[in-house]
């Protein structure tokens, strides 16, 4: 498998198309090659996560072929679960610390390929009282935070893989996957941005 993994804070739109065609270049594949187009709709950054959703639209409307969208937080749990440092049967819960004591969180199924529950996001604190009533391991950047809140009568579970981010052959892994595709992929915000224009720069509609 041809990939790319660059974690980045900003520059998403300038670099996305030449990581791109250099991976198709390695592939040896043309555009007209693909057979389909997956892409993570979010939860995530506001502007890499339109990036991607914006390019995953231009190919597959270049193409002709269908575009399938995948949450991050699914591409993350496959990455888990390959990773885990333990056997465990347990459900896999992606926690994403997205600060002001919140996090993006997903549950899904041991092996990770299978959702047990919808994206969501909430307090640290109402994501370990949900955790309580169901055995699962943690993973990501909040798995730490939640399973530290003390709210376990028993052994704390495992948190592990503060620096999982999603990755695209994760993506890719699981848009070969799937039966089905929504051919309007839309970007996914469980959250307003952090950042707001100024009141003073804006413009007054007449």
């Amino acid at each position: 498998m041809f990939s790319r993994f660059e974690p980045m804070d900003a520059g998403h739109a300038e670099r996305l198309p030449g990581m791109i065609q250099e991976v198709m270049g390695e592939a040896g594949v043309a555009f007209s090659g693909l057979d389909r187009i997956g892409v993570t709709i979010g939860p995530g950054t506001f502007t890499g996560t339109r990036c991607g959703v914006a390019a995953a639209r231009a190919i597959a409307l270049a193409c002709g072929k269908p575009v399938f969208g995948v949450t991050s937080l699914a591409a993350m749990a496959r990455q888990a679960a390959l990773s885990m440092p333990v056997e465990s049967s347990d459900e896999i819960c992606v926690a994403v610390d997205v600060r002001r004591d919140e996090v993006y969180v997903q549950w899904f199924e041991s092996t990770g390929l299978v959702a047990a529950g919808e994206p969501d996001v909430m307090k640290i604190q109402a994501a370990a009282l949900i955790g309580r009533h169901r055995p699962a391991v943690y993973a990501g950047s909040g798995a730490k935070k939640i399973v530290e809140t003390g709210l376990w009568k028993t052994a704390q579970p495992l948190a592990f893989g503060p620096e999982l981010l999603p990755d695209a052959k994760y993506t890719v892994f699981l848009v070969s996957r799937s039966a089905t595709y929504t051919p309007l992929i839309s970007p996914l915000y469980l959250r307003a941005p952090d950042a707001k224009p100024r009141v003073s720069t804006l413009l007054q509609r007449r």
